[in-house]
């Protein structure tokens, strides 16, 4: 019996390898029905009367990243750079506008945790800087913005759980590391007891919880209004083409300048430099990083709820609540099937609602294949009644209004890599297969990075600006370089995250 199941595992990691390897498509539906823009914004569907011929940089995509690199490349520099974005579909209608809208202030500790015994503590402490001032720098973006209250932005507290006694093992190994690591921030990184985390937040299954700082931030908002303002401020210098999906980028080493040309779906353009800020389709137009940044599902919901006002976590005195439940994920070899260990709930104080995301949720019977569909205008069915169930399972005293099925529910397309970090710097020629030096990549931040994505974009755009020194070092671990990017191996990701019978 173990045999004929560790061949199934055997078949089932082929499947998955060979689907990345085929690599992704060029996205071309935009259906709203299938996600909540809610409303969609005025600038969701615009394009340029023609499109411009030449340009200093053409961004591709229209996400959290490629609106960081716009904006920083135009608010940072004297220069009269002209810029054009590019967008297949509507306006951060990918990951970025699918997001659950969670942002904590630094690793949790079983993150941290993982990482020292996975590279070491120097690798640790490095990563989890660089979280903390990249949250820095999305609170300072955004606390005075007269438009917050539209994105709604809120200070919270982000409480993870642990349902796995060897995470709270690891995390104990290394607390004093992680308090030493987080004390910078004034952030203690305790580690709530089992009674405690049940009895205090009404865990159903609890061996301990951690608690940091975060905040509620909706990304769709939040970029397409950066957007407008650029438009606004920069009207002769930026260009916003959305249904415009870039087909094919080709290089031309005669031409004297704006050796690069874009070829769209409404023409050509020619460009100095072209950033590839495409997350999950990264391979659409990179065909060689097909193995290291690659398409990964998630599922989300609105869900209405019920409090108990005398017994129900968040409320009553307490602050808002961003909650993430980590497990391992649980794999049916038998069924091909696969439940993902991961859950998070952010409450949006101005509403009614909970918005419920739910890493690759498709029933209690999900087919692997689901991993790699790039169809992220539907969802499968029952989707939404494994959602109920996993939110009763989890929290003891949310009701949800007396209803199985969530009012609305979406899919989206992450972009996850191969070593679980994003990637952000130059390309070679290695995975362009072109000469120039002017390809650049913001994309992989394996669903859980909108504070970082910000500043990595705003690194790329230093860089691209020539900028010597930088504000925050970039970790190696999420550069591009050649390296890194080689040491990258499909075939032990899935060897890992398949675990043998």
């Amino acid at each position: 019996m173990a045999n004929s199941d560790e061949a199934r595992r055997v078949r089932i990691k082929e499947m998955l390898i060979a689907n990345v390897r085929h690599g992704a498509r060029i996205p071309t539906v935009d259906d709203r029905q299938s996600w909540p823009p809610n409303p969609p914004h005025p600038l969701h569907d615009t394009k340029s009367a023609a499109l411009p011929q030449k340009v200093d940089y053409a961004i591709i995509g229209s996400g959290i990243a490629g609106c960081s690199v716009a904006w920083n490349l135009l608010t940072e520099s004297e220069l009269k750079h002209t810029i054009a974005v590019f967008e297949a579909r509507g306006l951060a209608s990918g990951a970025t506008g699918r997001s659950g809208g969670q942002v904590a202030a630094l690793m949790t500790a079983n993150e941290f945790a993982d990482t020292i015994a996975s590279r070491n503590i120097l690798a640790a402490d490095a990563l989890n800087r660089f979280a903390g001032e990249s949250y820095n720098r999305l609170v300072e973006l955004v606390r005075n913005d007269p438009s917050a209250t539209d994105y709604h932005f809120a200070p919270v507290k982000s409480v993870t759980n642990l349902v796995d006694p060897a995470d709270v093992a690891s995390v104990n190994q290394y607390a004093e590391n992680f308090a030493k690591a987080c004390a910078q921030w004034s952030y203690p990184g305790d580690l709530r007891t089992p009674d405690d985390s049940r009895s205090y937040y009404q865990f159903i299954n609890s061996h301990g919880t951690t608690e940091q700082p975060g905040l509620v931030l909706l990304p769709y908002r939040l970029v397409t209004r950066l957007f407008e303002r650029l438009l606004q401020k920069y009207p002769a210098q930026l260009s916003i083409d959305t249904h415009t999906p870039v087909q094919q980028v080709g290089y031309n080493s005669r031409l004297t300048s704006h050796k690069y040309t874009l070829m769209t779906s409404r023409g050509e353009v020619r460009a100095n430099h072209v950033i590839h800020c495409t997350n999950g389709w990264t391979s659409c137009l990179l065909p060689h990083l097909a193995e290291r940044i690659f398409p990964w599902r998630t599922t989300m919901a609105y869900h209405e709820f019920d409090y108990d006002p005398e017994t129900s976590p968040g409320r009553v005195g307490r602050p808002q609540y961003i909650w993430q439940e980590v497990s391992r994920p649980r794999h049916d070899y038998i069924h091909n099937s696969v439940e993902m260990g991961k859950h998070s709930v952010t409450e949006l104080g101005l509403t009614n609602q909970t918005l419920f995301k739910r890493v690759l949720v498709r029933s209690d019977n999900l087919d692997y294949q689901a991993l790699m569909d790039h169809d992220d205008t539907r969802t499968p069915p029952g989707a939404g009644h494994h959602v109920s169930r996993v939110l009763r399972r989890v929290f003891t005293p949310w009701r949800f209004a007396g209803v199985e099925q969530p009012p609305q529910i979406w899919s989206g397309v992450c972009g996850y890599t191969a070593d679980a970090k994003p990637i952000c710097g130059q390309l070679s020629k290695k995975w362009t297969s072109r000469t120039g030096k002017g390809e650049w990549i913001c994309a992989g931040c394996n669903g859980m990075g909108l504070a970082t994505t910000w500043t990595l974009g705003e690194l790329l755009a230093h860089r691209l600006l020539g900028r010597k020194e930088e504000f925050i070092v970039l970790p190696w671990s999420y550069s591009s370089d050649d390296g890194r990017l080689e040491m990258m191996n499909v075939n032990s990701f899935f060897e890992e995250w398949l675990p043998r019978v």
